[in-house]
């Protein structure tokens, strides 16, 4: 089974829109994520994202400021892992942990993975 992959579109939490195709590999474990145009993702460590989030908050106007500080906790609260920063079509952004996303696409049948 060493040619074992799962291949799942990752949705919006907040819309339902397609964020990205992300293809698993089980076998040498890898993630590789893709936006809908083909572009790479790459995952970023969770020291880096962390100054994102923060400069985030400190720029978000007062309408987006109680999300930015959603992500800015998510992001504390996994310093030690690698994460994915995603953005769908609309402007939401999305940050999620490379084992969350991995647990998604192994527990949610279809095509389809809702990203939270």
């Amino acid at each position: 089974m060493a040619g074992w992959q799962l291949v799942k579109q990752l949705t919006c939490p907040r819309c339902g829109d397609i964020v990205a195709r992300a293809v698993y590999r089980r076998f040498l474990p890898a993630l590789r994520v893709e936006l809908p145009g083909g572009t790479l993702v790459q995952p970023s460590s969770g020291a880096v994202l962390l100054r994102v989030m923060e400069q985030r908050v400190a720029d978000a106007p007062p309408v987006d400021r109680r999300d930015a500080e959603n992500g800015l906790d998510f992001v504390r609260r996994h310093l030690g892992e690698v994460m994915y920063d995603l953005t769908c079509h609309r402007g939401h952004r999305t940050v999620q942990t490379m084992p969350a996303i991995v647990r998604a696409m192994c527990r949610t049948p279809g095509d389809w993975v809702p990203i939270r």
